[in-house]
């Protein structure tokens, strides 16, 4: 294995693509909120993106949750 694909496997570069894949979701949710709050909500696109952050979100969640209950001693 080369150092370059060690890296994205399991260094520091995978980790902030993680984050910057995180908050640019948040930015997403946050800009449909403001367009929302502005009367301008009713995009179809970003109503399915919206959906689709918050169904992977909540499903990581539900997820670490889960393997929290079946590990605990």
């Amino acid at each position: 294995m080369s150092i370059l694909t060690q890296k994205l496997i399991g260094g520091k570069e995978m980790i902030n693509v993680g984050k910057i894949l995180v908050f640019l979701a948040i930015g997403i949710v946050v800009a449909k909120f403001v367009a929302s709050f502005f009367g301008k909500g009713n995009i179809p696109w970003l109503n399915k993106l919206v959906t689709l952050i918050l169904f992977t979100f909540i499903g990581f969640e539900v997820y670490q949750i889960g393997q929290l209950l079946v590990n605990k001693p």
